[in-house]
């Protein structure tokens, strides 16, 4: 709300009455910090990327020169899949990489740059390897591989950043989408040494390009795979019931590259369940789908082979209505699957039969987990 005039005129006057404005000057940036930390001890510190600008700036030969710098870094980050604070933990990763010493964790922001604080001395630079981070980052994201990977586990981007700054192949990022399934497959967390410590001990030889090639590093990640995971495990997982919505957006990926396909995720996606999931014909659904009762029910709605992505708006429009009434070319305004971009739903307008039962649950699944599976292990 704006001030009225009174209002302004009493600020002023007790901010000249009552108030005293103090200049401290510090020329040690530490020193800065401790001192606005001390007179701030009642207000919000500051974060560790105001530190690292703080002392970029202290060092900088030219400030309005790295003021635009980092002006523009902190505009392209609104337009990107990267905060601040997530764009400066790949840089970190990088930069570990690059030094492919014995530290391989990113041990956080300050504690990074407090003993890597020469990395400040020349902003230029710093701004640079930020920026390229950026244009890697959003090239990659609008790449198919790009736009599956980011539905899977946000720890793997970090890895993909440091790949990508000092090698140009995808291949290789082929196989951290193999190893982000298989994370979706399994009980282990991310933290695991399967996963976590793996890619931190890996990342480290992504900047070693005279010594490690690119195929070193797929057959790496193929060794770990096989000597680590059950493909018969992984199987019965993808084939006995429901599975995380990432696996469901990789059925289509792997479809559509199969296919030789377009696959595009940048539109509103739901994920749709062939046969539906609630509704008012329920009982009549389980009958036609030659389900034994809602216990079966249950379980097949929520299986691989019934689960597909499609565009908000169509699943929205045909609702829980009839496998034959979504093959049909529009349902009141809205388009059944024949109105679908997305690869498997499109295919569906062609199915041979006008009843999703059981059995066809059971072969779609049966055909994705092989998908899958083929494409992790072989």
């Amino acid at each position: 709300m704006g001030l009225t005039n009174t209002q302004v005129r009493d600020f002023a006057d007790h901010l000249i009455n009552f108030c005293q404005v103090i200049t401290i000057t510090s020329f040690n940036t530490d020193q800065a910090i401790n001192i606005f930390n001390s007179l701030n001890g009642t207000g919000i510190p500051l974060t560790p990327i105001e530190v690292i600008v703080s002392e970029a700036i202290a060092n900088s030969k030219n400030r309005k020169a790295f003021e635009e710098n980092w002006q523009e870094i902190v505009k392209k980050t609104d337009n990107s899949s990267l905060n601040l604070n997530l764009l400066m933990t790949h840089y970190i990763f990088m930069k570990l990489s690059e030094q492919h010493g014995t530290i391989t964790r990113n041990p956080g922001i300050r504690a990074f740059f407090a003993t890597n604080k020469s990395l400040l001395n020349n902003d230029t630079c710093f701004t640079s390897e930020l920026d390229k981070i950026l244009d890697n980052i959003n090239n990659f994201d609008n790449l198919e591989l790009g736009a599956i990977l980011n539905k899977f586990n946000g720890n793997f981007k970090p890895f993909v950043s440091s790949y990508l700054f000092f090698r140009q192949s995808s291949e290789y990022l082929s196989y951290l989408l193999r190893l982000g399934a298989i994370l979706e497959l399994t009980d282990f967390s991310y933290g695991n040494r399967l996963f976590k410590g793996f890619l931190e001990k890996m990342n480290l030889k992504y900047s070693q390009i005279n010594t490690i090639t690119d195929a070193n590093l797929i057959e790496e990640v193929k060794q770990h795979i096989a000597s680590n995971f059950n493909k018969a495990d992984i199987k019965q997982t993808l084939i006995d019931g429901g599975v995380p919505t990432p696996i469901i957006y990789l059925n289509e990926y792997l479809y559509a590259k199969y296919h030789k396909l377009e696959f595009n995720l940048n539109r509103n996606v739901d994920i749709e369940h062939i046969m539906p999931q609630s509704g008012i014909n329920r009982e009549n659904i389980i009958k036609d789908a030659g389900l034994s009762g809602k216990e079966e029910f249950y379980k097949y709605r929520e299986k691989l082979g019934n689960k597909i992505p499609l565009e908000s708006e169509i699943n929205r429009g045909i609702g829980d209505a009839w496998f034959r009434t979504k093959k049909e070319n529009s349902i009141t305004s809205h388009h059944g699957y024949r109105g679908s971009k997305y690869q498997i739903a499109s295919s569906l307008v062609n199915y041979p039969k006008d009843t999703w039962t059981k059995e066809d649950i059971d072969m779609a699944t049966k055909k994705a987990a092989e998908r899958i599976i083929k494409f992790i292990f072989e």
